[in-house]
C-alpha cells in the first residue's frame, strides 16, 4: 500500500485544519482493477488541481484548499481496509471520495459509518445499502442497469418473452435475481427463459449463441438478453454478430458500465440490431440528437471542463468518475460545515446536478439517476446509434428484490 499526496497533486500532507479540505481516496493501483485506478486517480488528481487554482472548495461561503491522500487498495478487501483506516485514523479525512469493488465497500461502509465520515464507492452490490449509511452508492447497481430495457420490454408489444444470458459469481445472481423478481414476483408484462450461464472468462459463446437461435426459431423467445462485463460481452457480440443471430431479433446488452465503447466500432454489423442500456456512457454520443434530448441542457459547457482536465487517458468511465466530483463540489458549497453529519446531510437527499442529469441520493446511500436505452444500427459499415426507446430516471433501487414501487 502506499500512502501520499495524489500523483499530479501540491504534495501537501493530510490532518484537516480550518483552510484545508482532506480527501482520502482507496484506489486499486495495482491488480487486477488497476486500470481503473489509474484513471480514477488521474481524473482526481487533476480537478484537486482545477479547483485549487480556482482558489480552492467553497465550503459554506469560505473558500479552502484540496488535499487528497490516496491509498492502494491493490484490488484487495485487506487492502481496501488498510487505507480506509488510514484515512480516518491517521490522516483525518474529511470524506472519502473512492472505494471500489463489492468487497471493497463491505469492508468499508462498517468503518465509516462508525466514524460518520461520508465516502463514495464504486462498487455494484445493493447489500451496503442501509438507513443512514454514510458510504454513497452513484455507480449503478445491476437492477439499475437492467431498468431501462426491462422497461422497454414490459412496454414492447413486439417482445413477450426474452431469453436470458448471464454470468456466474456474484453479479450473476444478483441480475438473475432482479430479472426473476420483475417478470415473476412484480407481475410486469412478458416473461424470461435463462438460456444459460458462463463464467466472465468465458470465449467461445457458439452453444449459448445456438441456443438462443433455436429458441427463436421455436417461437419461445423473441429477444435475447446478455448481461456480462465488457470483454465477454464484446466476444458475444462480435460471434452472435457472425452467427447473424441480430438479424433474427434484438440482442439486448446489460453490460454494466461504459469501458467497452470505445471498442463498437470494431464490431461493425454485429451492432446492428443490438440495445444497449446507458447510464454514463451516453456523452460518447451526445452528438445524437436523441441521446442529447437525455443529458443536461448545459451538457456540452460541463463536457468542456472534463475536457479542459489534462488527463493522460480520455475514457467513458471518467464521465462517472467527473460526475461525482461535481456533485461533491455542490455538496460542500450547501454545507453548514465540513463535519461529517452537515456533508451528509447536504449529499443525501438534495438534487445534484452532474455531467449526466441530476442525482438525488436516499438515505440508505442508492441515487436515482437518469438513463436511457439506446438501439445501434450499422450505416456504411459503421454502428450508429439510431434510436432512443427509452429514456428517464431510473429510480433508487437499494436492494434485490427492490424495495421500491417500481
Amino acid at each position: 500500500m502506499t500512502v501520499g499526496a495524489l500523483a499530479g497533486c501540491s504534495g501537501l500532507t493530510g490532518g484537516g485544519g480550518e483552510d484545508q479540505i482532506t480527501f482520502g481516496a482507496v484506489n486499486p493501483l495495482s491488480g487486477p482493477a488497476g486500470f481503473f485506478g489509474e484513471l480514477i486517480s488521474d481524473i482526481q488528481g487533476s480537478w484537486q488541481q482545477r479547483v485549487n487554482e480556482d482558489g480552492g472548495l467553497n465550503v459554506a461561503g469560505e473558500q479552502r484548499e484540496v488535499v487528497i491522500e490516496e491509498y492502494d487498495s491493490e484490488t484487495s478487501n485487506e487492502g481496501v481496509r488498510s487505507g480506509i483506516e488510514n484515512a480516518v485514523n491517521v490522516d483525518n479525512v474529511d470524506m472519502v471520495l473512492s472505494v471500489f469493488r463489492t468487497g471493497g465497500s463491505l469492508t468499508a461502509a462498517p468503518i465509516l459509518n462508525e466514524n460518520e465520515i461520508p465516502g463514495i464507492t464504486h462498487g455494484f452490490t445493493p447489500r451496503i445499502n442501509e438507513e443512514g449509511n454514510y458510504l454513497l452508492r452513484w455507480t449503478t447497481s445491476t437492477l439499475m442497469h437492467a431498468y431501462p430495457y426491462l422497461t422497454w420490454i414490459s412496454e414492447n408489444d413486439d417482445i413477450e418473452t426474452v431469453g436470458y444470458l448471464v454470468e456466474e459469481g456474484e453479479f450473476g445472481d444478483d441480475a438473475l435475481r432482479s430479472v426473476d423478481y420483475w417478470f415473476r414476483e412484480a407481475d410486469n408484462p412478458g416473461d424470461y427463459v435463462q438460456l444459460g450461464r458462463f463464467p466472465r472468462s468465458q470465449q467461445d459463446f457458439s452453444s449459448f449463441i445456438s441456443e438462443a437461435s433455436n429458441a427463436y426459431d421455436n417461437g419461445d423467445i423473441d429477444a435475447v438478453i446478455i448481461d456480462t462485463w465488457a470483454t465477454p460481452l464484446q466476444l458475444f457480440l462480435e460471434q452472435q454478430g457472425q452467427r447473424g443471430l441480430n438479424e433474427q431479433m434484438p440482442v439486448i446488452s446489460g453490460v454494466v458500465g461504459g469501458d467497452w465503447t470505445p471498442n463498437i466500432g470494431e464490431l461493425g454489423s454485429a451492432m446492428n440490431n443490438v440495445y444497449h442500456s446507458q447510464v454514463y456512457a451516453r456523452p460518447e454520443w451526445a452528438g445524437n440528437e436523441a441521446i442529447a434530448q437525455t443529458l443536461p441542457d448545459d451538457f456540452e459547457e460541463r463536457a468542456s471542463a472534463l475536457e479542459g482536465l489534462d488527463l493522460e487517458t480520455q475514457h467513458p468511465v471518467n464521465n462517472l468518475f467527473y460526475s461525482e466530483l461535481i456533485g461533491v463540489e455542490q455538496a460542500f458549497q450547501n454545507a453548514e460545515s465540513a463535519s461529517g453529519p452537515d456533508l451528509r446531510a447536504s449529499l443525501v437527499e438534495n438534487e445534484l446536478e452532474t455531467l449526466v442529469g441530476p442525482i438525488t441520493i436516499n438515505n440508505k446511500g442508492q441515487g436515482a439517476v437518469n438513463a436511457a436505452l439506446s438501439r445501434f444500427s450499422v450505416e456504411g459499415g459503421d454502428p450508429a446509434v439510431t434510436e432512443v426507446p427509452w429514456s428517464g430516471e431510473v429510480p433508487a433501487i437499494t436492494s434485490i428484490p427492490p424495495e421500491v414501487d417500481l
